[in-house]
């Protein structure tokens, strides 16, 4: 599992035990710690649609293209979701963190912090 230590953004330990664990200082690290992937509602009702949980926290914005999100998490992964349900497409294991995903020319670009830019061609 991913430390802080390979991660400056995030201080202290991944499990944010040095933390002091009050009610409302808690809560402050609630962005940091969710794996929930995107949340898609109806524009209409703002009903939830669908939710995907990750290994661990996601720190990037989704991107979508063709009915696919990608979208890059603290997990090491690269995941393409099904637009319209939250299915798991596939993912790919990289050697880091996986940063905001960008579509462009019929192609998915990430990055991670392994120090490598990945190349997924779009369906």
């Amino acid at each position: 599992m991913p430390t802080t230590a390979d991660h400056p953004l995030l201080p202290g330990p991944a499990d944010h035990s040095d933390f002091p664990q009050t009610a409302s200082r808690s809560f402050a690290w609630l962005p940091l710690c969710l794996l929930i992937v995107s949340v898609f509602t109806t524009a209409s009702t703002g009903a939830l649609l669908w939710s995907y949980t990750t290994g661990y926290s996601v720190g990037s914005c989704p991107a979508v293209a063709n009915g696919v999100v990608y979208v890059g998490s603290y997990d090491y992964n690269v995941y393409a979701l099904n637009a319209k349900t939250g299915a798991k497409l596939w993912s790919y294991t990289t050697g880091g963190y996986v940063g905001t995903p960008a579509v462009a020319n019929g192609m998915v670009y990430v990055g991670s912090v392994d120090g490598n830019i990945y190349a997924f061609g779009l369906p």
